[in-house]
């Protein structure tokens, strides 16, 4: 089995140490083959890097490392092209300056091709190596990795990140003016925030972050999985006991799901999960482990956003650009960032329509896991470790006690000052709480008599939630009744719960509850 590339952004590595590469290069050609100026935003640690860095060897005509490849036999390999590869997320500002960093990566390229740039700063002196290169008789290709990295990286300190825009405005802008001398231009990140001030001026960049066109280009296919990794299932099905068909049915469930095109059948992995799932060989957080969302749960506790609106929403298309960075919305945040992804696409020539939500287990979990901390001012680690287990058991056990006893530590752990007194808040606290469980868990569930409060689902029973405050629990089991919400899950073939809730507003306590089995 070829070595599994953890961590490996650089293509020329990849293929030459015989690590395992997946062959995206069919869309990198259909994606990039008309026009000059692309952006392409996508979470962290999707491909995005790896992307360019195949690109900057295809377009260099290295043609020895794209032996096999789908393009090795459609690709002109006699016509080359200078590419200048500035990578943003080697630029440390907290040790030096943006500035200095910028210059120095372009002085890096220069001494690369032989050329002595006369100007001084950043800008002027990317603008003179474009020219140079040109004039040496080859168009250029420029590769921006990770643009909005120094924006990022200072968005709780205004005055920097308002810097660090002026500059990359500055050095971005002369892209525009070089347009004669540029075969193509590529640029990637994370977010589209800072996009809309930065780029202000290239108003040619064809934006192909939610085309029907990209969604396959960075992140991994169904058939990429089972092509590529099934040399490394065996292993895992041996530990986990599992058969083959169980186990794609897993891996899809905790990893699947990310999509910019709402078509069901074209979701995608995430590389890094799925490269440190077969390498490690647990079902585990991995993608969720390398950025903390600690800032985006404090804009969700700040904007009262519940936690149950993330399973699923419909927004319109001004959800995937955030254009001011001062005043950031929380949802777009997360859509961008790769904590939400797109389940539907509702065309429509009024307006498109777009239901979002979680895109997979790990997400979900992860995600819960620190919103539920952010709600109980603790740290995560410490919320999973004392509540996921006591809460799957109380469960698996149908020990209903157990699990309202749970619910009520978690409301008495809420700072007094933060705590909302309404029926929707106790909801919201009961969704992310039983979220952790690792089961599926959806609330406000739409249904032609009304809206299910929660309804929590397990391999081998239902269970519907209904929820009132300083009422009683008999009202509320007797709405699921009035209401047949039981109706939508007669077809699931499991024993189904139902369970009336009362909240008791003055002690902050799920007061009484009656279950029907």
């Amino acid at each position: 089995m070829k070595t599994l590339p953890i961590g490996i952004q650089d293509f020329e590595k990849i293929r030459t140490g015989d690590y395992l590469y997946v062959d995206k290069t069919q869309y990198y050609q259909q994606l990039f083959a008309l026009g000059t100026f692309y952006f392409l935003s996508r979470p962290r640690r999707f491909g995005k890097s790896l992307m360019l860095s195949t690109l900057k060897y295809l377009y260099q005509g290295k043609k020895e490392l794209f032996k096999g490849l789908w393009i090795e036999d459609k690709w002109d390999w006699d016509k080359t092209n200078a590419v200048i590869h500035v990578d943003l997320s080697k630029i440390n500002t907290r040790k030096s300056t943006l500035e200095k960093g910028l210059k120095q990566q372009i002085q890096a390229h220069a001494d690369s091709y032989g050329i002595e740039l006369k100007n001084n700063d950043a800008a002027t002196c990317f603008q003179e190596l474009i020219i140079k290169l040109a004039y040496n008789g080859q168009e250029v290709v420029v590769l921006i990795d990770e643009y909005d990295k120094p924006i990022t990286d200072y968005i709780n300190e205004p005055e920097i990140s308002g810097q660090h825009i002026k500059e990359l405005k500055s050095f971005y802008g002369i892209l525009k003016g070089s347009d004669h001398y540029l075969h193509k231009v590529i640029i990637t990140g994370v977010s589209k925030y800072g996009k809309v001030s930065i780029f202000s001026d290239l108003n040619n960049l064809n934006d192909l972050s939610i085309s029907p066109h990209s969604n396959m280009v960075c992140g991994y296919t169904q058939g990429d999985l089972e092509y590529y990794f099934q040399p490394y299932f065996k292993a895992i099905m041996i530990a986990y006991e599992l058969t083959e068909e169980e186990l794609l049915q897993w891996i899809k469930i905790w990893y699947n799901g990310y999509s910019w095109n709402g078509v069901a059948q074209e979701t995608m992995y995430n590389p890094f999960s799925i490269l440190n799932f077969f390498y490690h060989q647990r079902f585990n957080n991995y993608w969720f482990e390398t950025g903390t969302p600690t800032f985006l749960t404090e804009l969700m506790v700040r904007d009262k956003i519940s936690p149950e609106t993330l399973e699923q929403f419909v927004a319109t298309e001004s959800i995937f650009s955030t254009g001011d960075i001062y005043n950031l919305d929380v949802l777009s945040l997360l859509m961008q960032t790769g904590y939400l992804t797109i389940k539907n696409i509702k065309l429509s020539p009024v307006q498109t329509r777009y239901t979002l939500g979680y895109p997979n287990k790990e997400v979900r979990l992860s995600f819960s896991n620190f919103l539920l901390a952010q709600y109980m001012g603790n740290t995560p680690t410490k919320v999973g470790t004392d509540i996921v287990i006591e809460l799957q058991n109380a469960i698996h056990q149908k020990n209903w006690s157990a699990l309202f006893d749970l619910i009520n530590k978690v409301f008495a752990s809420v700072p007094y000052q933060i705590f909302n007194k309404t029926e929707a808040y106790y909801h919201s606290l009961v969704h992310v709480t039983l979220t952790l469980s690792g089961y599926l868990v959806l609330s406000e569930l739409s249904g032609n008599r009304g809206r299910i409060d929660t309804v929590l689902e397990t391999e081998d029973i239902v269970i519907i939630f209904e929820f009132k405050m300083d009422s009683t629990p008999q009202i509320a089991l007797a709405q699921i009744h009035e209401k047949k919400y039981s109706e939508r899950y007669a077809k699931a073939d499991k024993p189904l719960v139902l369970i009336g809730v009362n909240f008791d507003s003055q002690e902050r306590t799920i007061k009484d509850w009656i279950v029907e089995e």
